[in-house]
């Protein structure tokens, strides 16, 4: 058994291929499937998915077997997703997008992580800075200035994006609900969702990972970074 691919779109899924990772359209996932020899391919995926920070790794998990919080020690500041499953069950691509929804929102080092793998691993302790509100030095102003159009309180309410998107499925919410929880507005998530990721809520809210949604925030907004090889 290899690592898997579940493609947006798509039921089945295919093997994972790091070679051509970029290639994959946004808001695929990393699988594993439950099996004897996991832990191997557990330690596989989540290299994958630290070097390709836009996507999220879901492991298919058993009492039996490894256990969630046995993927905590594993997980080197990943937000896994599991999935329950028996011995070589199948696994259905609406619970697999079900599962990665339903992880909750991410929390500052989830986010920062992401993004500091993505755009340089030096400037996750910037990232940090800039959701804790932080003064930043003149040199971090322009090492920020450098990713692309977002500035600080731009890239504080894309965390807040991918938190809202996470709380509505996680939560059984509504958007208005959650943003009113979060400190801010329905209207907000809407005009943020069209200027920082040049989509609807609606598309938003249909995308599986937040780690999509900062991918794409990144590249809509003219990031200097290239992709991972």
């Amino acid at each position: 058994m290899t690592v898997l691919l579940l493609r947006p779109g798509e039921l089945s899924l295919v093997p994972f291929v790091p070679s051509v990772a970029a290639e994959y359209p946004l808001d695929s996932i990393l699988v594993v499937p439950y099996c004897p020899d996991q832990l191997q391919h557990v330690a596989v995926a989540i290299d994958h998915a630290i070097r390709f920070p836009w996507l999220p790794a879901l492991i298919g998990t058993s009492t039996a077997g490894l256990l969630p919080a046995r993927l905590d020690g594993l997980a080197n500041g990943l937000h896994l997703g599991t999935l329950p499953l028996s011995m070589g069950a199948r696994m259905d691509a609406g619970e697999i997008r079900g599962a990665i929804r339903a992880r909750g929102a991410p929390v500052i080092s989830h986010f920062t992580n992401c993004c500091g793998r993505r755009c340089g691993r030096g400037l996750e302790p910037l990232f940090v800075k800039v959701l804790r509100r932080a003064p930043l030095s003149r040199i971090e102003s322009r090492e920020l200035g450098k990713l692309g159009r977002l500035g600080t309180v731009q890239w504080r309410r894309l965390f807040l994006l991918c938190q809202l998107h996470a709380d509505v499925w996680a939560n059984r919410v509504t958007l208005g609900q959650a943003a009113h929880l979060r400190g801010t507005t329905r209207k907000s998530a809407w005009e943020w969702s069209t200027k920082y990721l040049g989509m609807s809520w609606e598309e938003l809210k249909a995308t599986a990972s937040w780690e999509a949604i900062s991918e794409r925030a990144i590249r809509w907004n003219g990031s200097q970074h290239s992709l991972s090889p």
